[in-house]
């Protein structure tokens, strides 16, 4: 719980425990618990800061061993003038397709977030359309794959 109190959507921080693995029957108290979070981001100057409040985490009681380890597993993802410019590009030509490229950031991690950091201009999310990422009713929009498909190759071949 105060792990995933860390999130504040004012500043893009997220924090989820999104698995936790313990125990061998119901009726037993567990010898061993494993959590694992997720935390996202926005800017490399609130990393350190967030993941200190992480790993700096105790037990509650002085019978129970705490462990906390590990650190952010990629590097926020940065708008800056070159991934501006090819995104003001990929806008030009899905407007040519005939459809609206919008400009969103949803703190998602992506391989993308690796070649970001080392300044290379990297567009994420130019994959289907669709509602309900990474939950059980994660769905794909057909009807995006074509003009998505458009633009990767309108990319392709505009790009040097």
């Amino acid at each position: 719980i105060d792990i995933e109190a860390l999130t504040d959507y004012e500043t893009g921080v997220t924090t989820n425990v999104g698995l936790i693995q313990g125990g061998t029957g119901v009726n037993v108290v567990p010898g061993e618990c494993v959590a694992e979070v997720d935390l996202r981001v926005p800017t490399p100057e609130l990393v350190d800061g967030v993941c200190q409040e992480i790993l700096g985490r105790r037990a509650f009681v002085p019978v129970v061993t705490l462990e906390v380890s590990g650190g952010m597993n990629r590097p926020p993802y940065e708008k800056d003038a070159g991934i501006a410019a090819l995104y003001e590009h990929a806008r030009g030509l899905a407007a040519e397709i005939g459809f609206e490229l919008r400009d969103t950031k949803t703190g998602g991690g992506s391989d993308g977030n690796f070649t970001a950091a080392l300044g290379i201009p990297t567009l994420d999310g130019l994959g289907a359309d669709g509602h309900g990422p990474h939950t059980l009713e994660e769905t794909i929009y057909f009807s995006s794959l074509e003009p998505m498909t458009q633009l990767w190759i309108r990319l392709f071949e505009t790009l040097e």
